[in-house]
């Protein structure tokens, strides 16, 4: 991944999404980061936007990762949105999708 990396924002984590947040969740969930830019609202004040996918394995385990109504992936954003606010000092703006994976992908 090419990034906006430097002073203050070093590279992304390997886990956007701690393993705190998929208490309620299926073990095997993969994160991969689809952007992971700082961008500047009107102001000039930096908000760090991370879009990530959450792969996991069936429908059934996609599912127990959404929730129902979202409710579980909503936690999940909240939680872990908090989470890299506090670390990086700046606004993160954190959009997650989750898909089903192939069996490659959890190789």
């Amino acid at each position: 991944l090419g990034g906006p990396w430097g002073p203050g924002f070093p590279p992304p984590p390997s886990l956007a999404v701690t393993h705190r947040d998929m208490v309620e969740v299926p073990y095997r969930v993969r994160q991969v980061n689809r952007l992971w830019r700082v961008q500047s609202d009107p102001a000039g004040a930096p908000t760090l936007v991370i879009h990530q996918d959450l792969v996991v394995r069936s429908k059934s385990h996609k599912r127990m990762v959404i929730g129902p109504k979202g409710k579980c992936l909503g936690l999940i954003k909240d939680s872990a949105q908090t989470d890299l606010s506090e670390h990086f000092g700046i606004p993160v703006d954190l959009r997650l999708w989750v898909r089903e994976g192939s069996q490659g992908e959890f190789a």
